[in-house]
């Protein structure tokens, strides 16, 4: 097969994520760089798995008005 690179990606995770944890996301990382793929890892502190869906959830204590503005600085 054919090597081929794949596009810079940034990989973000909710620092209380036990759903797609923040271990699972900097192995994936670090699997991308040693393939020589350029990747950056970003967590958000205190938040849960899901943290940028819309609205606003009481159980996890998300809410995307207040979730999103540091996800979405990172990201653009």
């Amino acid at each position: 097969a054919t090597e081929r690179s794949l596009p810079p990606q940034l990989c973000t995770v909710g620092s209380a994520d036990n759903l797609v944890t923040p271990a699972s996301v900097q192995d994936f990382v670090a699997k991308l760089r040693e393939k020589g793929h350029t990747a950056e890892y970003w967590e958000h502190q205190g938040r849960p798995h899901a943290y940028l869906d819309g609205g606003r959830n009481e159980f996890l204590g998300t809410e995307f008005e207040k979730d999103a503005p540091p996800a979405l600085d990172k990201m653009i």
